[in-house]
């Protein structure tokens, strides 16, 4: 998968990473600063790094803006890794190498950024509070509904769906 072919496809871009170019220009600077401090001390399977840094000319990721890509890409496809190997023409323990370790680097670029998100209602009040936000919009799962003993409370939520077998 070409990153600097796919960018120019101003359409494609965001169906392919989930962020518009201007938005993942964005990210991209506080996610250089964080892969460029990790890499000059830690090798890519998180050991302490011996030798000096440097980029590989055969890598298939050679610059930030292919890593972010690459890391976008498989979070908002989810494909296997061995189809994500093939896309950006690498082996299947390399695609799980870079899956781990750019994980874990974006989720410290967003928690950097304070775009991390929250779990809880406390902590979502504090951000909207923080941040003077005016309007929301949520995208969440249904959780689930915890049964009641209560033989009554039970007949009120059950919804008829699920048939029992006679």
């Amino acid at each position: 998968m070409d990153y600097i072919k796919i960018r120019q496809k101003q359409e494609q871009f965001p169906l392919i990473t989930g962020l518009k170019i201007t938005e993942f220009d964005e990210l991209l600077e506080e996610f250089e600063l964080q892969w460029s401090e990790f890499h000059k001390y830690h090798r890519l399977d998180g050991t302490i790094r011996i030798n000096k840094a440097y980029v590989s000319k055969k890598s298939q990721l050679p610059t930030s803006g292919h890593k972010l890509f690459f890391i976008l890409y498989y979070l908002r496809n989810h494909p296997t890794q061995t189809a994500i190997a093939a896309s950006f023409g690498m082996e299947q323990y390399q695609s799980n190498q870079w899956i781990h370790r750019l994980t874990k680097l974006l989720n410290e670029t967003l928690d950097s950024l304070g775009m991390i998100p929250v779990r809880n209602i406390k902590e979502l009040q504090d951000q909207i509070d923080k941040r003077k936000i005016e309007r929301i919009l949520l995208d969440a799962t249904e959780r689930e509904v915890y049964r009641s003993v209560d033989y009554e409370t039970q007949q009120e939520y059950y919804s008829g769906k699920k048939k029992s077998i006679l």
